[in-house]
């Protein structure tokens, strides 16, 4: 496996709060109610925690859908004891998800969980086998980091906030309006090569664990492989997470990469 570019730029305090890797494919046979048991059997001693939840759905979907039929089987999580790691399913599904709980988990880096997610879809791939069903093919893979910076770090109060990102440092000249007290926004880039795009968002929210304010920041990139095979899997996410990793300084300011003590 490829090791970390030693010019990308890399924070000793860095602001990651979950890193998620996942494919959408297509099979000829849709997963069952009673495959997922097994896949669940499969892997239950590594993750024993088992949680449903509604679809993810495609972009195309996203709003009011109408369908006749049987409902569609919920996204299923299946986690590990304490919550760091799990691996989603449903049945166009398979993403494999690390996140901070407690906040005070270290960030294993992108390398480490990159190859538990290969392992992860292998695994997937070979229980699929076992099952009698066909080979699913990938139609789309993702790979989003999501940011959490608390209030009191680089920032304490909403007009702080354009001095973190640089997309919002310019002064737009308000002379009757204060401050605003929230803010959200979304931005979309296309890397060159159309290999995918990637989504920015920036919202404020509360962390469940310690019901700190934060400013989430969303970096997610999403696009197709040259090529529907696995060996092109590493490839794609390792040029996604130099998009998502490049932007994310682009996006940020001096001031707070110095709160994260950048490196490189």
């Amino acid at each position: 496996m490829t090791q970390r570019p030693i010019d990308l730029p890399d924070f000793d305090a860095s602001p990651v709060a979950e890193v998620v890797l996942g494919v959408r494919y297509t099979t000829p046979e849709k997963l069952r109610v009673f495959h997922i048991g097994r896949y669940r059997d499969v892997i239950k001693d590594e993750f024993p925690v088992f949680e449903e939840h509604a679809l993810v759905p495609r972009g195309e979907e996203r709003g009011l859908r109408l369908t006749t039929g049987p409902p569609p089987l919920p996204r299923c999580w299946l986690l590990n004891e304490a919550g760091t790691k799990l691996v989603q399913l449903q049945t166009d599904r398979f993403l494999h998800n690390w996140r901070k709980v407690t906040g005070e988990e270290p960030y294993p880096r992108y390398e480490a969980i990159r190859d538990e997610f290969l392992r992860r879809w292998e695994q997937f791939l070979r229980f699929l086998e076992a099952e009698g069903l066909a080979k699913p093919t990938i139609v789309e893979c993702e790979l989003t980091y999501v940011n959490h910076i608390p209030k009191g770090t680089c920032w304490s109060k909403p007009s702080d906030i354009p001095g973190v990102f640089t997309f919002l440092r310019d002064d737009p000249g308000l002379s009757f309006l204060p401050p605003p007290e929230s803010l959200a926004c979304n931005l979309r880039y296309e890397p060159p090569g159309e290999r995918g795009k990637l989504h920015v968002a920036l919202g404020q929210a509360v962390r469940t664990q310690d019901e700190t304010e934060v400013l989430r920041l969303d970096l997610a990139a999403r696009g197709s492989l040259e090529l529907p095979r696995d060996e092109d899997l590493p490839g794609w996410f390792d040029l996604a997470r130099e998009w998502i990793v490049r932007g994310f300084a682009d996006l940020t300011t001096e001031k707070a990469h110095q709160c994260w003590k950048r490196k490189v």
